[in-house]
């Protein structure tokens, strides 16, 4: 028989105390929830006032209110650059004067000019005044410095690129490069080659057949021949002229006649047979035809070398790689031709030129002939206005000058800027103004420019 269980009020209170219990915990509930509620949509606390007074605004009579723009600031003033220009090969001061509207003496004063002297990668100054012209050229100049760049001339190689301008001029064809100091002058470089042909086939008693070409130089030639102011190639009937604005008339001139000798003698005379005769013969025909230039004649450096004891032995077996380098094996080689011109005459010259032969010529050994010639020069000294041993140490000081430039140059313009300097200082030497030698030598001294 199954058990059953009774009733009890016990079990009814137990059911009342639970459904209080659970009212009492919805209530709770709807109470939070609508606490939370009211905070989330309660306007925000007003902040704390400021220490520092607010401004006040504007009564807006009913309008919205805006806020006022606030003023943008004034610009400072500022300083305007400078215009400059970057000088380029063959410029000169007149040619930028005229480009910019101005004058030589404003550009002059405007960037510290003392003379006419600019090289290229020069940033000058254009005076604010100026206003450009504009170039008939599609491509504007650039007015901004830029990073100079030497392009150095070449003496083998790519010739038709490297001197594309070709100009016949009669019995030889002129070539060089555009926008050079070299296309300027053009014109007066063939001018000083058909006189120098002219002044050695005189002297010598030839004449040169067929044509021979001309190479100007704008710039310095490429190392190693950084110091030399021409070169001949004879057998190709080739002549190289540095033509780069340094130098004078005078010193143009000697150049161009002492290669274009090496290439006459050579298609006339004959292969050489020593440097000597081959040096001398072209010194001697360069300085005769400036002999009324302010050019001291190789004898007085002859005389000065002598008397100091420095004068280089021709039988002996001397260095010829440049005037600049070895001016005084040159002049000495150029002093003993004309001692054998003056007193064998022309032709034994000529005929020894590729011999030689002294002995059979002359009837005496080239030693026999140096302790003439010496003894000569003894006698007959050149008169000098300066002491012998001061023309010998300026000759040293110019050559280590040169030395000290090219054994690093890179052609920077400070690097030109100091070229143009001792070139002025070795056309001081050539003329025998010795002060100038020094002073164009020393930086900070003023410098007298051909």
């Amino acid at each position: 028989m199954r058990r059953s269980t009774a009733y009890t009020p016990r079990s009814k209170v137990s059911y009342i105390v639970l459904g209080l219990m659970m009212g009492i915990g919805l209530g709770l509930l709807l109470t939070t929830a609508i606490f939370l509620l009211a905070r989330l949509t309660a306007p925000a606390p007003a902040p704390p006032p400021s220490p520092f007074p607010s401004p006040s605004l504007p009564p807006t009579d009913g309008a919205p209110f805006s806020t006022p723009p606030i003023p943008s600031p004034s610009p400072l003033p500022t300083v305007p650059s400078p215009l400059t220009y970057t000088v380029r090969e063959g410029d000169t001061l007149w040619d930028i004067a005229a480009r910019f509207d101005t004058t030589v003496q404003a550009l002059q004063a405007a960037n510290g000019l003392s003379g006419d002297l600019i090289y290229p990668g020069q940033v000058l100054v254009i005076p604010s005044s100026s206003a450009p012209i504009p170039t008939p050229s599609p491509l504007s100049a650039p007015l901004t410095p830029v990073v100079a760049v030497w392009r150095p001339s070449i003496l083998e190689g790519n010739l038709e690129a490297a001197y594309p301008v070709t100009f016949p001029a009669g019995r030889f064809t002129l070539h060089y490069a555009p926008d050079t100091e070299a296309a300027r002058h053009a014109q007066e470089a063939a001018g000083r080659v058909a006189q120098a042909l002219e002044h050695i086939e005189h002297l010598l008693g030839v004449r040169l057949e067929g044509p021979f070409d001309v190479y100007l130089a704008g710039t310095l030639f490429a190392p190693p021949d950084l110091a030399l102011r021409g070169r001949s190639f004879s057998a190709r009937r080739q002549l190289f002229v540095l033509y780069d604005g340094t130098g004078n008339p005078a010193d143009q001139q000697y150049i161009i006649t002492h290669e274009l000798t090496h290439l006459v003698a050579w298609n006339t005379l004959g292969r050489p047979s020593s440097a000597l005769l081959s040096e001398g013969l072209a010194v001697y025909a360069g300085m005769t035809h400036i002999a009324d230039s302010a050019h001291l004649p190789p004898e007085a450096f002859c005389t000065a070398y002598q008397r100091a004891g420095k004068l280089p032995r021709i039988s002996a077996v001397l260095r010829f790689e440049g005037h600049i380098y070895d001016l005084p094996n040159y002049y000495a080689a150029g002093c003993f031709v004309r001692y054998l011109v003056e007193t064998y005459g022309m032709e034994n010259l000529k005929a020894v030129y590729p011999s030689s032969d002294y002995r059979g010529l002359y009837g005496y050994s080239l030693a026999d002939l140096e302790r003439e010639w010496t003894a000569r020069l003894e006698a007959n000294p050149f008169p000098l206005p300066f002491p012998p041993d001061d023309l010998v140490r300026a000759t040293a000081a110019v050559d280590q000058a040169y030395e000290d430039l090219f054994s690093r140059f890179t052609g920077t313009p400070a690097e030109f800027a100091r070229y143009r300097r001792v070139d002025a200082a070795r056309l001081a030497l050539l003329e025998g103004r010795l002060q100038d030698v020094w002073a164009c030598l020393d930086p900070s001294a003023p410098c007298i420019f051909p």
